[in-house]
């Protein structure tokens, strides 16, 4: 009886974890996605110059980007269940880069700007897929989030061995009450 006890909670474990993943998942590729439509939508309208165009491409190209960021993550995860997590020569200055050139658009939208003056440059034996993924998720929100024309500042620094990444806008700022589920695999987006 121990043992079948056993097994359903197993069984209860890898199910929430699958749902973990698919929230997951859902939620990192809804947004390129739906980007992609929108400017899909945009060039249907034969109104755009073409400077307009330009700019609907390159903002295809980096949706697409983070539509590879995405799957390059999956396989990232697989990665961590067999213990071959790849570490890469990287500078945090550059994870920072990269995210925010994948949400060139967004930027563009917002008129947003960014004070990269206190991030580390050292390269750092580093997990850059899910660093890219988390901060280009993080700095996704503070776009959103903030008053258009407004700064983000981004800083980072290493204390007791630890890599801390601080980012500030001018946004409303996290619920207190969401703020111990942020990193959690799974919870209610509705709150």
């Amino acid at each position: 009886m121990r043992e079948v006890q056993h097994t359903i909670e197993a069984l209860a474990k890898i199910n929430n974890e699958r749902e973990s993943v698919i929230h997951i998942l859902r939620h990192d590729l809804q947004s390129p996605i739906n980007n992609s439509l929108a400017v899909l939508e945009l060039i249907k309208t034969d109104s755009l110059d073409k400077e307009s165009i330009e700019v609907l491409q390159e903002n295809f190209k980096i949706q697409q980007k983070r539509l590879i960021n995405s799957i390059d993550f999956i396989k990232s995860q697989q990665n961590l269940q067999s213990q071959k997590e790849s570490l890469e020569q990287i500078s945090i200055k550059e994870l920072v880069k990269n995210a925010i050139e994948n949400l060139h658009f967004e930027i563009k939208t917002k008129e947003v700007n960014f004070n990269l003056n206190k991030v580390e440059e050292d390269k750092r034996l580093l997990p850059r897929v899910i660093l890219d993924r988390v901060l280009t998720n993080i700095l996704d929100n503070a776009i959103k989030h903030t008053p258009k024309e407004s700064e983000i500042r981004i800083s980072s620094f290493i204390n007791d061995n630890v890599l801390n990444i601080k980012i500030e806008d001018s946004g409303e700022g996290i619920s207190e009450n969401i703020l111990p589920k942020l990193f959690k695999l799974r919870h209610n987006s509705g709150e």
